[in-house]
C-alpha cells in the first residue's frame, strides 16, 4: 500500500507513524536517542491522527475499514517493545516444535506427567469429579469449563500422556493431532532429508519418545523412533514405520543424508529401511545422557 506518514506522541516525546499494508511506529530510544522503527501488532489503518484527552493522553484516531477507531500504543509506562506475543492454549505442556516449510505450520510435541490421556477423559456432558474448591471459588462469579479452570484430569505417578500437534501460528487453529499412546513420553522432533528410503528421496519428520519414562532414576521401558510423511499442505501425517530402541532418544538432527540420535548415553547413525531404521553405526563411550546435538558439516557437537 501507498506510505502515509502522521505525527503522533509517545509517553516520551513525538513520534512518527508510518502507514502502509501494516503500521509501524518511528521514534528516538531516550538517552542515547537511537532511531528505531518497529511494527505495530495491529490492523491495517487508512489513516490515522494524533488524539489527546485525560483518558487516552497520547492516543491515535484511525480509520480502519469501516470503523472510527481510539487506540493507545500499549509500552507499559516505556517506549514500544521490539516483540509482541500471542498466546495459543495447547492439551500438555509443549517440548519441542519445527517449522513444516511448504505450509509454515508449526509441528509441535507436547507431554505431560500425572496427566489422564484424553481417551480416559470423560467426553462432554459426562459429570466429572474434581478435587479442590468449586470454579466460582476461584475466579469469582465467573465459572468457567472444567478443562480451562483445571486444566487435564490428574493420574498417578508415571502416568504420561503424549501427542503431535500441527498448529498454524496465524490463527491458533490446530488441523491435525496424532495421540500417542502406551504411556510414551515424547522428547525430540527433527526434520531429515533419507534419500535412501524405499518411499522417495523425502524429508521425513522424526519424533523420538520413551515409554514408562521415569527422571530419577532416569529409566524407560523402551524407546521409540517414529517416522512420519507430512502432506504438502501441512494438514496430515502418515506413519512410515516405528522403530524400537533400548534408551530414551532424548536429541536427534539430520546429518549428511542420515538420522543421527542421541539415544541415552549412545551416539547411532540410522539409516532407512523399508520397516524399520537401520542402524549404521555407534559411539557408546560419551560419560552423560546425550541432550543435544548440532551439526555443521561433518561436524558434530553434543
Amino acid at each position: 500500500h501507498p506510505v502515509k506518514l502522521v505525527k503522533v506522541g509517545l509517553l516520551r516525546g513525538p513520534a512518527l507513524l508510518a502507514l502502509s499494508s501494516r503500521p509501524w511506529i518511528c521514534f528516538a530510544e531516550q538517552p542515547q536517542m537511537h532511531v528505531q522503527m518497529l511494527p505495530l501488532s495491529y490492523d491495517v489503518l487508512e489513516y490515522a491522527a494524533g488524539f489527546h484527552t485525560e483518558l487516552c493522553p497520547r492516543g491515535i484516531v484511525a480509520i480502519s475499514g469501516k470503523t472510527l477507531r481510539i487506540v493507545g500504543i500499549d509500552s507499559g509506562g516505556h517506549q514500544p517493545q521490539m516483540f509482541n506475543q500471542i498466546s495459543h492454549p495447547l492439551r500438555y505442556t509443549p517440548r519441542k516444535f519445527v517449522v513444516h516449510p511448504p505450509s509454515r505450520k508449526l509441528i509441535v510435541l507436547e507431554s505431560d506427567q500425572q496427566v489422564a490421556s484424553e481417551i480416559l477423559l470423560p467426553t462432554e456432558g459426562d459429570d466429572m469429579e474434581l478435587d479442590g474448591p468449586t470454579p466460582q471459588g476461584q475466579v469469582g462469579d465467573l465459572a468457567l469449563p472444567a478443562d480451562q479452570a483445571y486444566g487435564p484430569k490428574r493420574a498417578g505417578r508415571g502416568i504420561w500422556s503424549s501427542c503431535i500437534r500441527i498448529l498454524d501460528p496465524r490463527n491458533g487453529r490446530t488441523s491435525y493431532t496424532v495421540r500417542l499412546e502406551g504411556n510414551q513420553a515424547a522428547f525430540s522432533i527433527c526434520f531429515c532429508r533419507l534419500p535412501n528410503s524405499p518411499w522417495g528421496d523425502h524429508t521425513y519428520l522424526i519424533v523420538g519418545t520413551a515409554k514408562d519414562l521415569t527422571f530419577v532414576p532416569r529409566s524407560c521401558t523402551a524407546g521409540y523412533i517414529y517416522v512420519y510423511q507430512v502432506a504438502e499442505d501441512g494438514n496430515q501425517l502418515k506413519q512410515v514405520h516405528c522403530t524400537e530402541v533400548d534408551n530414551v532418544p532424548y536429541a536427534m538432527c539430520s546429518f549428511q543424508g542420515y538420522l543421527l540420535v542421541g539415544v541415552g548415553k549412545s551416539l547411532r547413525l540410522y539409516d532407512a529401511g523399508r520397516s524399520k531404521l537401520l542402524k549404521k553405526c555407534e559411539l557408546n563411550t560419551f560419560p552423560s545422557f546425550i541432550c543435544s546435538l548440532q551439526t555443521q558439516g561433518d561436524r558434530v557437537r553434543s
